[in-house]
């Protein structure tokens, strides 16, 4: 008796089953695998494997790019609370959770015991998840899956097994031996060669709620796809200070990107050249009806290097002053900018420069940049010349009583003089004198470059046999008076004759009243003499001179 119960048991459990499997698609192929696995392949495009390990589903997708995988946790056909979606961060599962509105939250604020692997093969993408049946069961004995993959003909992400959203979807049964089942006659479990997504077919029975985006809808919205950010990278994230760096990013699902800090608002994809000054963390912020997802990235800067002066140098020394000389200097790190006083700014790392030396001069090379400040100091010296003379005497061959015109031009003096007889003069000048011998005329310059001094000689030519001779002054003298007798002419009274200018011995005729206070001499060129007379007016004195 016990076992005709336990046979129409049975037997109604099979009907109740088989009537299922007729009006409800997601068992309407439902195949099973003792070896615990199941698959589904669209060639060219992805292949699916499922496989039950008890307490855990693992879901392994081999495709081009990262897929989705999106559950219908409550098998409603709805994306809303409760169900969720598995991307591949790396190597860490990034779950989102459905929210109200049938939107989908940002990523990662839900709690997951979800664990993923993914490993690159060729062009092709192996991503592997292993979830907790708990996370995936609210009720029945499965849950219903969509997968949103990187077609290679259209380039974009298509829906799979249809382009609406959790009307068609695979289910996982987890009833029995694991069996993996395509939700509708037009999903075979060996797909046709072309990758076009398989068409949906009506199924008989309770129909799944209609497609979102279907009018039959009654104006329902669509399931909103949270915003995939594709790729976010640089061509390098270490670069030195003051260099560029690419930015290349694509986003699919947003409606607007925006990279921190400095770039802004973006188009979906797109590359741009940046130049941090620091080390920089960019966000990518990716907005859509979906949410909003991030990614980070960070740039590493190498600090700044401080300038240094590898070289700055002079081709001289010393030069006279009004010279030229050639400054060279060699400047590296990170230079902003160089300056040389006294006289050049902007000037590149590495260069030279011609300057006029008027005088003794400090030059300061001077290199600003983002890691400091530097000086380098050079002194090149002026040597002032002494003053330059020109002296000329013409003629220079007298005889007694001619005249000589004497010229001269100094430059580069302060203090001019010319000996004997003239005294200070200017810095260009002439003067005729009348010699009545051979005289040396000296003229001295003194200046900041020192002392400079020039002669000439004039020569006198006498006639010959005149060996002695007599000079005879005449004037009006009222006691003791001085008279100055220079060559041919006294300072007063009269003159008859002239001292030869030569050495000689001058005796006075009367050397009782007149007497000799100043004799000729070489200072003087032996023509210059000096008498005290005494008188009671009209006197007159005799001088005898003969040659020594």
């Amino acid at each position: 008796m016990l076992l005709l119960l336990c046979i129409a048991a049975w037997a109604v459990w099979w009907s109740i089953h088989r009537t299922a499997a007729q009006h409800h698609p997601r068992y309407a192929q439902e195949i099973q695998s003792t070896e615990g696995a199941s698959a589904f392949e669209l060639p060219g495009v992805f292949t699916l494997d499922y496989l039950d390990k008890g307490e855990t589903v693992e879901i392994g997708i081999l495709t081009q790019a990262d897929p989705v995988l999106y559950v219908d946790v409550n098998q409603n056909g709805l994306a809303d609370t409760g169900d969720r979606s598995y991307a591949a961060d790396g190597e860490s599962p990034c779950v989102r959770g459905a929210g109200a509105g049938e939107e989908y939250a940002p990523c990662n604020n839900v709690p997951t015991h979800a664990v993923v692997h993914s490993r690159q093969s060729g062009n092709m993408h192996r991503v592997t998840w292993i979830i907790p049946k708990a996370e995936l069961l609210s009720t029945g004995n499965g849950a219903d899956i969509a997968i949103e993959i990187f077609h290679p003909l259209s380039q974009r992400g298509e829906i799979y097994p249809d382009k609406r959203l959790f009307q068609h979807v695979f289910h996982l049964a987890f009833i029995g031996w694991p069996a993996f089942v395509p939700s509708a006659e037009a999903m075979p479990s060996r797909a046709p060669a072309s990758p076009a997504a398989p068409a949906s077919v009506p199924s008989a029975g309770k129909p799944l709620p209609p497609a979102p985006s279907s009018a039959a809808a009654g104006g329902q919205k669509p399931p909103s796809i949270p915003p995939l950010i594709d790729t976010f990278e640089a061509a390098s994230q270490n670069i030195p200070f003051g260099s560029g760096v690419k930015l290349d990013w694509s986003v699919s699902h947003a409606e607007s990107v925006d990279i921190e800090p400095g770039v802004g608002m973006v188009p979906s994809a797109g590359e741009q050249t940046i130049t941090p000054t620091q080390t920089t963390l960019y966000t990518l912020t990716a907005k859509g009806a979906g949410g909003a997802s991030s990614r980070q990235l960070t740039i590493s800067v190498q600090p700044a290097q401080a300038p240094q002066v590898e070289s700055f140098l002079s081709d001289a020394g010393t030069v006279a002053a009004g010279g030229t000389v050639r400054l060279s200097w060699s400047v590296t790190g990170d230079v902003t900018k160089i300056t040389l006083t006294p006289g050049f700014d902007g000037l590149p790392p590495k260069g030279e420069r011609t300057v006029t030396v008027g005088q003794t001069t400090d030059y300061v090379l001077a290199a600003d940049g983002p890691g400091g400040h530097v000086t380098a100091k050079l002194t090149v010296r002026a040597e002032i010349a002494a003053p330059a003379i020109i002296l000329q005497a013409n003629p220079n061959n007298l005889h007694p009583g001619d005249a000589t015109t004497l010229q001269w031009s100094v430059t580069g003096a302060d203090r001019i003089a010319l000996y004997p007889a003239v005294g200070a003069v200017a810095a260009t000048g002439s003067i005729v004198l009348r010699p009545i011998r051979d005289i040396r005329y000296t003229l001295t310059a003194q200046g900041p470059g020192g002392t400079s001094v020039a002669d000439v000689t004039v020569f006198v030519t006498h006639p010959a046999g005149a060996s002695s001779g007599q000079i005879v002054w005449s004037g009006v003298v009222h006691g003791s008076q001085l008279v100055s007798i220079d060559g041919n002419h006294a300072d007063v009274g009269q003159l008859q004759g002239a001292l030869p200018g030569l050495p000689c011995i001058v005796q006075p005729a009367d050397e009782k009243n007149v007497s000799i206070a100043s004799t000729p001499g070489p200072r003087n060129n032996y023509t210059r003499l000096v008498l005290r007379v005494k008188g009671k007016g009209f006197t007159k004195v005799v001088l005898n001179w003969s040659l020594q």
